[in-house]
C-alpha cells in the first residue's frame, strides 16, 4: 500500500494549499504596493490641502499695502527731496505714523555711491547709519517687475532676539531721471501670527508646518527644534549669499543642511528629520519671499494602512491554517479508497488474479474506477487470447508486406539503359502501404532501336496490386518487342489482363511511349493515365493528352498512336497522381498547375535536378500531412 505522504491525494492537498496561499501572497504584495501608492497619493493631496488652507492668512500678514507706501512717499516728498543726512523732524514724523499704525518701525534707506542701503531716518532711535543691504541681498529690487509692482515683501530677523518680522519696501526713484535714490521700508511684527498659523494638524495623520526663506532656511515652525534648520538651496547660487549676507546670521544655522532624499517631483520632496523620513510639500506664497512647508512622517502616513493590511491578512492566515488542517484530515480519509485500489492493483501485478476491489462509503468515483478495474481483471485472460491472435495476424501481415516490397522492387529496372541523344532520370517514393505504381525503361527493336518509356498505376493497395502491376510489366516487355504500334501493345495487354482480373474490378492506368533518337519522334498511347507533360526548349510547357481506357476495362479501341516531334532541349515528363494529388494538412491538393510551373521554371536543369526541385516543393507543400499514394516520376530530356 502506498503511504499517504507519497500518495496522489497528499500531492493534491499540497498543490491546493500552494494554489490557495500563492494568490494570497501575490494579492498581499499587490495590495501592499497599491496601499503604498494610495497612501503616498493621499498624503500628498492632504499636504497640498493643508498648505492651501494657510496661504490666504499668510498673504494677509502684510502690514501695509502699496497705496500707503505711495502716500508716505508723497507725504515726505521723497522723489524730489530724499534726505542725504539724518533729519530729526523726519524721524519724528515716522515715529508718529509707526505708533498710529502699530508698525515696528519705518525706515528711510539711502542708496550711497557704493550701492549700499544705509539708514538715514528711522522711527526707532539709534538706527541711523546702519547698513540694511543684507535684507535685500537675495532680491533684485531694481528690476522692472519690482518697479511695476511698486513694493516687495520679505521676511527677516532681529539678529539679537531671533524674532522674525515682515518688511514691506518700496524703491524711491528720482522724479526727473527715474534713478533709484533709496528705499522706503515698513517693518511689521509677525511672530504671534506665525504661532497661530503653525499649530500642528492631527487630521488623518500628524502634519507639521514650517515657513522657509525661499525654499531654504526654516525661520518659523510648529516644531521649535525645526527652526533655523536649512536645506541646501534648490538654486545653488543662493547658498553663499545666505551664509554671508543672510539676516539670520551664520551662527544661527546648524553645521550641515537637512538630508534631502529626493526632489524629482518638486514641490514634493523627501528629507530626514529626527531620524525619520519625512514627506514634504512646498507652497510659494505669492507676494512674499517665503514658502510654506507642510510635512509628515512617512511612518505616520503608513501607520493606519499597515494596521489595516495586517488585520486583513491576519484573518486570511488564520483561515488558511485552520482550513489546511481540516483539509489534511479530510483528504487523508478520502484517499483511503484510492489506497485500497492501489493495494488490489499491486496484488494482481504480483499474480494474485483472484483479488478484487471492494466499494468504500466515501469512494465515489474511485468505487466506479474499482468496478471497472474488476471487470478488466475478469476479461484479462480473454484479452490475452485476443492479443495473441492479433500478434499472429500482424506477423502474417508483415510477411505479406515483405513479399509486397520484394515484388515492388522487382517492378523497377535495376539501372537505366544507355540510349543516344537523351538524358534520363527517375524517382519512386513508396507510401506507407505497398502500392502498385511502377515505371519501366528499356530498348526495343533490332535495326532501328527505340527507347520504351512506361509508367503505370494499379488501383488499390497491398500485395494484390503489386502482383497485377508485375503482370502488366511482364506483358509490356513481351509485347513491346512483338508489336510496332504502342496502341497494339496496350490492346493485347488489356485482353490478357481482363481475363486475369475477371470481375474483381481491378484496373491499371498506363502511359507508354516509343522514342526514336534518329527522328526525335515520340509515339505514345495513354490507357487512362495522367497526361504527358512536355516542356519545349523555349520554355513553352503543355500537357498532351490521349483518352484511352484503363487496362482492365473492356471497351472499343479508341484510335491509334499519338506522336509528338521533339527537338534538342525538350523535356518529357511521365508522372503518377501521387504528385498532383499530394495534399497538405488543410487537405488542399498540390495540383497540376504547380507541377507545370515547376517544370516551366526548370530551364538549364538536368532531369535529376528537375526531380530534386519538384520533390522539394512537394515536401514543402505537404508538410507533416501523411501521404497515401506512391510518388513516381520519369523525365527524359532530348540532348
Amino acid at each position: 500500500m502506498i503511504p499517504f505522504r507519497k500518495s496522489l491525494a497528499f500531492r493534491i492537498l499540497g498543490i491546493s494549499i500552494i494554489l490557495l496561499a500563492l494568490p494570497l501572497l501575490v494579492d498581499s504584495f499587490i495590495l501592499v504596493q497599491k496601499g503604498y501608492r494610495d497612501a503616498i497619493k493621499d498624503a500628498k493631496e492632504h499636504l497640498i490641502e493643508k498648505a492651501y488652507s494657510k496661504e490666504l492668512p499668510l498673504k494677509r500678514m502684510q502690514p501695509v499695502k502699496r497705496p500707503m507706501l505711495v502716500l508716505l512717499e508723497n507725504f515726505l516728498n521723497l522723489q524730489t527731496e530724499f534726505p542725504d543726512l539724518p533729519k530729526p523732524e523726519v524721524d519724528t514724523k515716522l515715529a508718529e505714523i509707526a505708533a498710529e499704525r502699530d508698525f515696528i518701525g519705518i525706515f528711510l534707506l539711502k542708496l550711497n555711491d557704493e550701492g549700499r542701503l544705509v539708514v538715514i531716518n528711522s522711527s526707532i532711535p539709534g538706527h541711523e547709519g546702519r547698513d540694511f543691504t543684507h535684507h535685500f541681498q537675495l532680491y533684485d529690487i531694481y528690476s522692472e517687475q519690482t518697479k511695476e509692482q511698486g513694493y516687495i515683501n520679505l521676511i527677516s530677523y532681529d539678529v539679537q532676539s531671533s524674532q522674525p518680522f515682515i518688511l514691506v519696501a518700496r524703491v524711491v526713484y528720482s522724479e526727473a531721471e527715474q534713478k533709484p535714490l533709496g528705499v522706503l521700508m515698513v517693518a511689521g511684527e509677525v511672530g504671534a501670527r506665525f504661532e497661530t498659523l503653525l499649530i500642528p494638524d492631527e487630521e488623518h495623520f500628524p502634519v507639521d508646518y514650517a515657513l522657509l526663506l525661499p525654499d531654504t532656511v526654516v525661520f518659523a515652525a510648529s516644531d521649535p527644534d525645526f527652526q533655523f534648520q536649512y536645506f541646501a538651496p534648490i538654486d545653488k547660487k543662493q547658498q553663499p549669499l545666505f551664509l554671508k549676507e543672510g539676516p539670520q546670521a551664520k551662527d544661527l544655522l546648524p553645521e550641515k543642511p537637512l538630508v534631502v532624499l529626493g526632489s524629482k517631483d518638486y514641490p514634493f520632496f523627501r528629507f530626514i528629520w529626527n531620524g525619520e523620513e519625512q514627506i514634504g510639500f512646498i507652497k510659494k506664497i505669492m507676494g512674499n519671499n517665503i514658502s510654506l512647508l507642510t510635512y509628515a512622517s512617512k511612518k505616520a502616513v503608513f501607520e493606519q494602512p499597515m494596521i489595516d493590511f495586517l488585520s486583513i491578512y491576519g484573518v486570511y492566515a488564520l483561515i488558511l491554517i485552520s482550513g489546511s488542517i481540516l483539509a489534511f484530515f479530510l483528504t487523508k480519509r478520502m484517499s483511503r479508497p484510492m489506497q485500497n485500489l492501489s493495494y488490489v492493483m499491486g496484488g494482481i501485478q504480483a499474480g494474485h488474479l483472484e483479488m478484487r476491489y471492494k466499494e468504500d462509503p466515501l469512494g465515489y468515483e474511485i468505487n466506479q474506477l474499482g468496478m471497472i478495474f474488476n471487470e478488466m481483471v475478469d476479461t484479462l485472460l480473454q484479452k490475452q487470447r485476443l492479443a495473441e491472435e492479433e500478434r499472429v495476424k500482424r506477423e502474417r501481415y508483415a510477411k505479406e508486406l515483405l513479399i509486397g516490397r520484394e515484388v515492388q522492387r522487382s517492378l523497377l529496372p535495376e539501372k537505366m539503359p544507355k540510349y543516344p541523344g537523351v538524358d534520363l532520370a527517375e524517382v519512386y517514393l513508396p507510401a506507407k502501404e505497398v502500392g502498385g505504381d511502377f515505371y519501366d525503361v528499356f530498348i526495343r527493336g533490332e535495326k532501328s532501336e527505340e527507347l520504351v518509356l512506361a509508367i503505370a498505376d494499379a488501383s488499390g493497395k497491398g500485395v494484390r496490386a503489386c502482383f497485377y502491376s508485375l503482370d502488366v510489366r511482364s506483358m509490356l516487355r513481351t509485347y513491346a518487342q512483338k508489336y510496332e504500334a504502342v496502341q497494339s501493345v496496350l490492346a493485347n495487354i488489356n485482353k490478357l489482363f481482363c481475363q486475369d482480373t475477371g470481375d474483381t474490378g481491378m484496373f491499371v492506368t498506363a502511359l507508354v511511349g516509343f522514342y526514336n533518337h534518329e527522328s526525335r519522334t515520340l509515339r505514345y498511347y495513354s490507357a487512362g493515365h495522367n497526361p504527358l507533360l512536355i516542356r519545349r526548349a523555349n520554355g513553352e510547357t503543355t500537357f498532351v493528352d490521349h483518352l484511352g481506357a484503363a487496362l482492365g476495362i473492356e471497351v472499343p479501341e479508341r484510335g491509334g498512336d499519338q506522336s509528338v516531334q521533339l527537338a534538342s532541349g525538350d523535356v518529357v515528363v511521365f508522372y503518377t497522381d501521387g504528385i498532383t494529388e499530394a495534399h497538405n494538412e488543410q487537405n488542399k491538393l498540390f495540383g497540376e498547375e504547380r507541377l507545370v510551373q515547376l517544370v516551366k521554371a526548370s530551364e538549364g536543369q538536368t532531369p535529376s535536378e528537375m526531380i530534386a526541385a519538384i520533390l522539394k516543393e512537394v515536401e514543402k507543400f505537404v508538410g507533416d500531412a501523411p501521404q497515401h499514394d506512391d510518388i513516381t516520376m520519369l523525365i527524359m530530356k532530348v540532348q
